[in-house]
């Protein structure tokens, strides 16, 4: 049986944000779900490679040499709508505080529960903020990585389907990926701890990782939300062939490539 959400709140800003505030009584959460790239003015966005200090404009959260992407920190800070979350979300939780808080999005909205998930988690130290998101960008240069993987409150999933071209952008090396990278692959997922590996225990992604889907002229098609919901409904009819619980170790790459090779893996991390 499906769980039932409601919905509390909806944010609609002329060409930009729509984000819904969702609550359920049954699996017992509260969640911002933002709705992915829709219009040749969200693409645009996209493709940006600006930065500027992540929070309202002249008014960072923290440092302002932790930077973020400009068009995905203008959406979320301009015209009040992070206020508007915010407002949403606390009164949700002073109505049921034991509730769960999780943010989700794809491609730009993926981007957006990134950078929400993190304005949330720092405004809300004691209260646990969980992103779960699927092609999602690059957001901001290595203060932000460092930043985000450090709020103890805070943890990030990015899905990311087989070579699917937008988790690689924008193409530029200032910007880094935050939180952990669940890779799918064609019949199996790994998932890499922080997206690089922490250097000793757990890998990283593979070193192809990020030109693989320019070798693929097809690429952009796997960036569907239909493909990422076809895997998954894959993974519940058979989670132990397609739904990794571990993150990859180091001493278990044996084929250390972006390959359906790749399949001797040793799993000593439990995802909860």
């Amino acid at each position: 049986m499906q769980s039932i959400a409601t919905c509390d709140t909806y944010i609609k800003m002329r060409d930009g944000v729509h984000a819904a505030i969702v609550y359920s009584e049954e699996s017992r959460y509260v969640s911002v779900v933002f709705r992915g790239t829709w219009s040749i003015y969200d693409a645009t966005r996209d493709t940006e490679i600006a930065m500027t200090p992540f929070g309202p404009k002249g008014l960072p959260i923290v440092s302002p040499e932790v930077q973020v992407h400009d068009g995905f920190n203008k959406d979320v800070f301009n015209g009040g709508v992070f206020d508007k979350i915010n407002a949403a979300v606390t009164s949700l939780l002073e109505k049921y505080p034991r509730y769960r808080l999780i943010l989700t999005g794809h491609s730009l909205g993926a981007a957006e529960s990134v950078i929400v998930g993190a304005a949330l988690a720092h405004a809300m130290p004691r209260r646990q903020v969980d992103v779960f998101n699927i092609g999602c960008p690059r957001t901001g240069n290595l203060a932000w990585k460092l930043f985000v993987d450090g709020l103890h409150n805070l943890s990030v999933w990015r899905f990311v389907f087989r070579d699917d071209p937008i988790p690689r952008s924008p193409l530029s090396l200032r910007f880094k990926h935050v939180g952990h990278t669940f890779q799918f692959y064609r019949h199996y997922s790994n998932v890499y701890y922080l997206h690089q590996g922490d250097g000793s225990t757990y890998a990283g992604v593979p070193f192809n990782w990020d030109m693989s889907s320019f070798e693929d002229p097809n690429s952009l098609a796997k960036h569907s939300t239909y493909n990422y919901l076809r895997y998954m409904e894959k993974s519940l009819k058979d989670p132990d062939k397609y739904f990794s619980n571990s993150f990859v170790e180091i001493k278990s790459v044996s084929d250390y490539n972006d390959t359906d090779a790749f399949e001797n893996r040793e799993h000593v991390m439990h995802i909860t």
